[in-house]
Protein backbone atom coordinates (compact mmCIF):
# COMPACT_ATOMS: atom_id res chain seq x y z
CA UNK A 1 0.00 0.00 0.00
CA UNK A 2 2.85 2.38 0.81
CA UNK A 3 4.36 1.75 -2.64
CA UNK A 4 1.03 2.48 -4.32
CA UNK A 5 0.69 5.72 -2.35
CA UNK A 6 4.22 6.75 -3.32
CA UNK A 7 3.60 6.05 -7.01
CA UNK A 8 0.34 8.00 -6.89
CA UNK A 9 2.10 11.02 -5.42
CA UNK A 10 4.62 10.99 -8.29
CA UNK A 11 1.82 11.37 -10.85
CA UNK A 12 -0.31 13.80 -8.81
CA UNK A 13 -1.12 16.99 -10.66
CA UNK A 14 -1.19 20.42 -9.08
CA UNK A 15 -1.74 23.94 -10.36
CA UNK A 16 1.54 25.80 -10.87
CA UNK A 17 1.44 29.55 -11.50
CA UNK A 18 3.58 31.05 -14.25
CA UNK A 19 6.14 33.51 -12.82
CA UNK A 20 4.04 36.38 -11.48
CA UNK A 21 1.03 34.62 -12.98
CA UNK A 22 -1.16 36.24 -10.32
CA UNK A 23 0.22 39.70 -11.22
CA UNK A 24 0.86 40.55 -7.58
CA UNK A 25 4.28 42.02 -8.44
CA UNK A 26 3.71 45.57 -9.62
CA UNK A 27 4.07 46.62 -13.23
CA UNK A 28 3.71 43.19 -14.81
CA UNK A 29 7.16 42.06 -13.75
CA UNK A 30 8.24 38.75 -15.43
CA UNK A 31 5.97 39.47 -18.41
CA UNK A 32 6.89 40.97 -21.78
CA UNK A 33 4.07 42.81 -23.58
CA UNK A 34 3.40 43.36 -27.27
CA UNK A 35 0.34 44.94 -28.81
CA UNK A 36 -1.32 46.64 -31.77
CA UNK A 37 -4.44 48.74 -31.44
CA UNK A 38 -4.51 48.72 -27.64
CA UNK A 39 -2.53 48.91 -24.41
CA UNK A 40 -1.69 46.62 -21.50
CA UNK A 41 -2.00 47.83 -17.92
CA UNK A 42 -1.47 46.22 -14.53
CA UNK A 43 -3.64 47.00 -11.53
CA UNK A 44 -2.97 46.14 -7.88
CA UNK A 45 -6.70 45.73 -7.17
CA UNK A 46 -9.79 44.40 -8.92
CA UNK A 47 -8.34 41.01 -9.90
CA UNK A 48 -9.34 37.55 -8.70
CA UNK A 49 -8.08 38.59 -6.26
CA UNK A 50 -5.94 41.74 -6.02
CA UNK A 51 -3.54 42.30 -8.95
CA UNK A 52 -4.36 41.49 -12.58
CA UNK A 53 -3.43 42.36 -16.17
CA UNK A 54 -5.82 44.10 -18.54
CA UNK A 55 -5.73 44.71 -22.29
CA UNK A 56 -7.72 47.70 -23.52
CA UNK A 57 -8.42 47.17 -27.22
CA UNK A 58 -9.59 50.52 -28.56
CA UNK A 59 -8.83 50.38 -32.29
CA UNK A 60 -11.08 48.11 -34.34
CA UNK A 61 -9.68 47.28 -37.75
CA UNK A 62 -6.06 46.82 -36.65
CA UNK A 63 -4.50 43.46 -37.62
CA UNK A 64 -4.47 41.99 -34.11
CA UNK A 65 -4.68 42.79 -30.40
CA UNK A 66 -2.02 42.01 -27.81
CA UNK A 67 0.00 39.37 -26.01
CA UNK A 68 1.79 38.97 -22.71
CA UNK A 69 4.77 36.61 -22.77
CA UNK A 70 6.07 34.88 -19.65
CA UNK A 71 9.61 33.97 -20.62
CA UNK A 72 11.90 34.49 -17.58
CA UNK A 73 14.27 36.54 -19.71
CA UNK A 74 14.78 37.84 -23.22
CA UNK A 75 17.21 35.09 -24.27
CA UNK A 76 17.13 31.29 -24.04
CA UNK A 77 16.69 29.30 -21.95
CA UNK A 78 13.27 30.63 -21.05
CA UNK A 79 11.00 28.82 -18.54
CA UNK A 80 12.28 25.33 -17.82
CA UNK A 81 9.78 22.48 -18.04
CA UNK A 82 10.71 21.37 -14.52
CA UNK A 83 9.89 24.81 -13.07
CA UNK A 84 6.29 24.33 -14.25
CA UNK A 85 6.07 20.65 -13.34
CA UNK A 86 6.01 19.65 -17.02
CA UNK A 87 7.93 17.06 -19.06
CA UNK A 88 8.57 16.04 -22.65
CA UNK A 89 5.46 14.42 -24.13
CA UNK A 90 3.00 16.13 -21.76
CA UNK A 91 -0.23 17.67 -23.04
CA UNK A 92 -0.41 20.73 -20.77
CA UNK A 93 -3.63 21.72 -19.04
CA UNK A 94 -3.58 25.52 -18.94
CA UNK A 95 -5.73 27.54 -16.57
CA UNK A 96 -6.41 31.24 -16.11
CA UNK A 97 -9.05 33.63 -14.79
CA UNK A 98 -10.70 36.00 -17.27
CA UNK A 99 -13.00 39.01 -17.21
CA UNK A 100 -14.29 41.26 -19.99
CA UNK A 101 -16.71 44.14 -20.44
CA UNK A 102 -18.18 42.55 -23.61
CA UNK A 103 -19.76 39.12 -23.24
CA UNK A 104 -18.51 36.35 -25.60
CA UNK A 105 -15.24 38.10 -26.36
CA UNK A 106 -12.53 35.52 -27.14
CA UNK A 107 -9.31 35.34 -25.18
CA UNK A 108 -6.88 32.68 -24.12
CA UNK A 109 -3.51 31.39 -22.99
CA UNK A 110 -1.17 29.17 -24.99
CA UNK A 111 2.26 27.54 -24.61
CA UNK A 112 5.27 27.70 -26.95
CA UNK A 113 8.22 25.29 -27.09
CA UNK A 114 11.83 26.36 -27.82
CA UNK A 115 15.05 24.45 -28.46
CA UNK A 116 18.40 24.98 -26.71
CA UNK A 117 19.36 27.96 -28.88
CA UNK A 118 16.02 29.71 -28.39
CA UNK A 119 14.38 28.87 -31.72
CA UNK A 120 10.62 28.26 -31.72
CA UNK A 121 9.99 24.62 -32.62
CA UNK A 122 6.27 24.28 -31.89
CA UNK A 123 3.37 26.18 -30.37
CA UNK A 124 -0.22 25.63 -29.38
CA UNK A 125 -2.71 27.16 -31.79
CA UNK A 126 -4.54 30.21 -30.47
CA UNK A 127 -7.33 29.91 -33.03
CA UNK A 128 -10.86 29.63 -31.71
CA UNK A 129 -11.72 25.95 -31.30
CA UNK A 130 -8.12 24.90 -30.68
CA UNK A 131 -8.86 24.48 -27.00
CA UNK A 132 -6.82 27.39 -25.65
CA UNK A 133 -8.79 30.35 -26.96
CA UNK A 134 -12.54 30.59 -26.52
CA UNK A 135 -15.45 32.87 -25.72
CA UNK A 136 -15.74 34.36 -22.26
CA UNK A 137 -19.43 33.80 -21.69
CA UNK A 138 -19.93 34.97 -18.11
CA UNK A 139 -21.65 38.28 -17.35
CA UNK A 140 -19.54 41.35 -18.15
CA UNK A 141 -17.39 42.57 -15.27
CA UNK A 142 -17.25 39.22 -13.46
CA UNK A 143 -14.32 36.83 -13.15
CA UNK A 144 -14.48 33.23 -14.36
CA UNK A 145 -11.87 30.44 -14.34
CA UNK A 146 -11.00 29.00 -17.77
CA UNK A 147 -9.24 25.63 -18.03
CA UNK A 148 -8.44 23.58 -21.10
CA UNK A 149 -6.26 20.66 -22.15
CA UNK A 150 -6.16 21.63 -25.81
CA UNK A 151 -4.20 19.46 -28.21
CA UNK A 152 -0.59 20.63 -27.82
CA UNK A 153 2.05 18.00 -26.96
CA UNK A 154 5.48 19.15 -25.73
CA UNK A 155 8.00 18.01 -28.42
CA UNK A 156 11.07 15.89 -27.68
CA UNK A 157 13.48 18.68 -28.66
CA UNK A 158 12.03 21.16 -26.15
CA UNK A 159 14.60 22.88 -23.92
CA UNK A 160 12.37 25.63 -22.49
CA UNK A 161 8.91 27.14 -22.95
CA UNK A 162 6.98 30.39 -22.90
CA UNK A 163 3.43 30.90 -21.66
CA UNK A 164 1.57 33.46 -23.78
CA UNK A 165 -1.60 35.35 -22.82
CA UNK A 166 -3.38 36.31 -26.02
CA UNK A 167 -6.20 38.57 -27.19
CA UNK A 168 -6.50 38.65 -30.97
CA UNK A 169 -9.06 40.53 -33.01
CA UNK A 170 -8.74 37.96 -35.77
CA UNK A 171 -10.00 35.25 -33.41
CA UNK A 172 -13.32 36.78 -32.48
CA UNK A 173 -12.25 39.85 -30.55
CA UNK A 174 -14.05 43.11 -31.22
CA UNK A 175 -12.98 46.72 -30.92
CA UNK A 176 -13.45 48.84 -27.79
CA UNK A 177 -13.08 45.83 -25.50
CA UNK A 178 -11.33 45.45 -22.17
CA UNK A 179 -10.22 41.98 -21.14
CA UNK A 180 -8.55 41.00 -17.87
CA UNK A 181 -6.33 38.02 -17.03
CA UNK A 182 -5.29 36.66 -13.65
CA UNK A 183 -3.86 33.49 -12.06
CA UNK A 184 -2.23 32.19 -15.25
CA UNK A 185 -0.58 28.80 -14.98
CA UNK A 186 -0.50 25.12 -15.84
CA UNK A 187 -1.27 21.81 -14.17
CA UNK A 188 1.73 19.54 -13.66
CA UNK A 189 3.86 17.79 -11.08
CA UNK A 190 5.36 19.67 -8.15
CA UNK A 191 7.69 22.21 -9.79
CA UNK A 192 11.46 21.97 -9.39
CA UNK A 193 13.04 25.36 -8.62
CA UNK A 194 15.28 27.01 -11.17
CA UNK A 195 19.09 26.74 -10.52
CA UNK A 196 19.19 30.23 -9.03
CA UNK A 197 16.62 29.15 -6.44
CA UNK A 198 18.64 26.03 -5.70
CA UNK A 199 21.66 28.23 -4.99
CA UNK A 200 19.67 30.35 -2.56
CA UNK A 201 18.33 27.27 -0.76
CA UNK A 202 21.82 25.79 -0.54
CA UNK A 203 23.13 29.02 0.96
CA UNK A 204 20.37 29.08 3.58
CA UNK A 205 21.09 25.45 4.47
CA UNK A 206 24.81 26.14 4.81
CA UNK A 207 24.16 29.14 7.05
CA UNK A 208 21.89 27.05 9.25
CA UNK A 209 24.57 24.38 9.53
CA UNK A 210 27.16 26.93 10.60
CA UNK A 211 24.82 28.36 13.24
CA UNK A 212 24.13 24.89 14.65
CA UNK A 213 27.83 24.12 14.88
CA UNK A 214 28.48 27.38 16.74
CA UNK A 215 25.74 26.58 19.20
CA UNK A 216 27.21 23.10 19.70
Amino acid sequence: MALIAALSSVHAQQFNLAPNGDFEIAGGDDWISDQSGGTWSFSATGGNADGYAEFDFTSPGTPWGGVLISSDGATAPFLSLASLGLAIGDTPVLQWDAMTNVQNTCGGVKIEAYDAVGSLISQASDGVGSGYNFQISQAPGTWSTCSSTGNFVIPAATDSVKIVVTYNQGFGAAGNVKIGFDNVGVFGAAPIPEPTVYGLLAGIAALGHVMLRRRG
